[in-house]
């Protein structure tokens, strides 16, 4: 697959009708797609802005050299997780399985934390997050035109396809482009731990593909239980579907034990 990357006021509104009668903890989620919308915005921003502090607080440790692994991954990274976090907001504003806009949920909340850190990482180095230094995947030996082009991506043809599924059928797709999506993030965050010479860059690159791995398996288990194909219309696999696309994956623990 390849593809292209592509404080409003807070008043007081009705609830819409049927919220009077929700209970427990329904009432704490969202009513409507308008109020996911901004709580996903908040989130986004929060949890971008929690990684640019955490950034902060790890600032002046000595740069790698602007064609190494560190540098590289970060940008490389950085560019997928963006496109994680579009996904997962197709999938909150169309699909219509609760267990599988979990994983959306968690994905927009993660990835965006790492993409803070990461950019903020950069920008410690004197690297601006928008100028990278070097072509996509060069630093993994595979250079590429662009970050549309990188494993895992999902092209334009199955953004559009997501956009415009409806019901069970945005969720199998977003399960299907989720999961190639983590294999080939899975790929680069292990090259990065095998490669990279800066003590945070491997211990996050290993974090990465410890959980990216494991929620591959997680949302198998929840495709199935819900019945969703593996292969929705639109979808052209970048991994192979017909094996456990975790066969070559460090399924270990993490660096810090995690």
């Amino acid at each position: 697959m390849t593809s292209t990357t592509d404080g409003p006021l807070a008043i007081e509104v009705p609830a819409p009708r049927g919220a009077q009668n929700r209970s427990g903890f329904s009432r704490l989620l969202p009513a409507t797609r308008a109020q996911t919308a901004i709580g996903l915005l908040a989130l986004m921003f929060l949890a971008g802005s929690f990684g640019y502090f955490i950034g902060v607080r790890n600032a002046g440790v000595a740069s790698p050299p602007e064609g190494s692994a560190d540098i590289g991954f970060l940008y490389d990274m950085s560019a997928h997780h963006q496109q994680a976090v579009k996904l997962s907001m197709i999938e909150l504003a169309n699909g219509s399985d609760p267990s599988v806009q979990v994983f959306a949920r968690e994905i927009i909340r993660s990835q965006s934390y790492e993409i803070g850190l990461m950019q903020m990482r950069l920008g410690n180095w004197g690297f601006d997050p928008a100028e990278r230094p070097q072509e996509p995947m060069a630093w993994m030996g595979m250079s590429l035109p662009t970050t549309d082009s990188m494993p895992g991506m999902a092209d334009d043809s199955e953004l559009q396809a997501l956009r415009e599924a409806s019901g069970a059928t945005v969720d199998a797709l977003f399960l299907a482009l989720m999961s190639d999506h983590h294999a080939g993030g899975v790929a680069m965050a292990q090259a990065a731990a095998d490669s990279a010479s800066d003590e945070w860059v491997v211990d996050t690159a290993g974090r990465m593909a410890s959980i990216q791995a494991s929620e591959i398996v997680e949302m198998n288990f929840a495709r199935e239980a819900a019945g969703l194909t593996a292969r929705p219309p639109g979808f052209t696999p970048d991994f192979s579907s017909d094996r456990d696309q975790t066969a070559d994956m460090d399924m270990g623990e993490s660096p810090d034990g995690e």
